[in-house]
């Protein structure tokens, strides 16, 4: 599992910066969608986020976490 920081949301798809500073393409893991949520999008522009890599080669993701947001 790796740690990176949301840099754009664009749909279901979220661009994902790690701490190489590589950048993913992920979607969001079922569970948030299932959760019970008022929101639509629970992820915003600046979240951090834990991801597992899906496909290397096509550099893409799953978010399974949200990190807390800080002020």
């Amino acid at each position: 599992m790796e740690k990176g920081l949301v840099m754009r949301s664009t749909g279901s798809w979220y661009d994902v910066r790690d701490s190489q500073g590589h950048l993913w393409q992920c979607r969001l893991k079922g569970k948030f969608k299932i959760k019970g949520l008022k929101v639509t999008n629970p992820i915003a522009v600046g979240d951090k986020v834990l991801f597992d890599v899906e496909d290397e080669t096509e550099n893409t993701g799953i978010i399974l976490d949200i990190e807390p947001r800080e002020n």
